[in-house]
């Protein structure tokens, strides 16, 4: 439980609970203003990063494009969503302050509602100071969890450079390489493929190998 400040004691033991109650209302509402704005901050700045923090991220039940695509427009709306009622906040602490603030003037004099003020700004400063400090390390892991996510989506990519159509030729390629005649059959393996084509009436080499998008044909006769 956090202490009061010392200034309260003095305004309980001068002016009685009921004032102190005013003055912790009005504190409470300085400190909201001041760790809304960094919150507010937060929100903007995940905004121009297009980042987007776990309140607000939605997992698509499908891994579809469509899908993701409806997840982000989601997160989006919802953290303008935020965006809106930290500013509806900001409003509301600001009436709460001046009503408060007049509250205690109607029970204190100028001199404490001026000491209150400096004082209540102090601490305000204190736990704005803990709450940007917490949302600049929130909003780092965040930029660092997206561009390893990056990193991790590029890798995949790269993985994926080599087409079905690649990996098919690769495949026949290998298939080829496993079931070519032993290079001891070589001399039988081409007196029968000369015997095959002359059979069938073929003066010509039909297998065609491609250089270069080119398709050149053996042009030379086979005896």
């Amino acid at each position: 439980m956090e202490q009061d400040l010392p200034i309260f004691k003095e305004i309980r033991d001068s002016f009685g609970q009921l004032a102190l109650q005013n003055v912790r209302h009005w504190e409470w509402a300085v400190i909201r203003t001041g760790t809304t704005k960094e919150q507010l901050y937060f929100l903007h700045s995940c905004v121009r990063n297009n980042l987007f923090p776990k309140s607000v991220h939605y997992k698509p039940p499908v891994q579809t494009n469509r899908a993701r695509e409806i997840a982000r427009t989601m997160s989006k709306k919802m953290l303008q969503e935020l965006i809106t009622d930290a500013h509806k906040r900001l409003e509301k602490y600001t009436a709460a302050i001046y009503y408060w603030r007049e509250k205690c003037a109607e029970l204190l004099s100028d001199e404490w509602i001026s000491k209150l003020d400096k004082a209540i700004e102090k601490q305000m400063n204190v736990k704005r100071k803990i709450k940007r400090e917490r949302l600049n390390q929130k909003l780092e892991n965040m930029k660092r969890s997206d561009k390893e996510n990056r990193k991790n989506v590029e890798m995949q990519l790269e993985n994926l450079c080599i087409s079905p159509r690649s990996a098919l030729n690769i495949e026949i390629e290998e298939e080829a390489f496993n079931s070519s005649p032993d290079t001891e059959d070589l001399p039988s393996f081409a007196a029968a493929l000369q015997l095959s084509l002359q059979d069938e009436g073929q003066t010509r080499c039909p297998f065609k190998c491609h250089q270069g998008g080119q398709s050149f044909s053996n042009p030379h006769p086979i005896a």
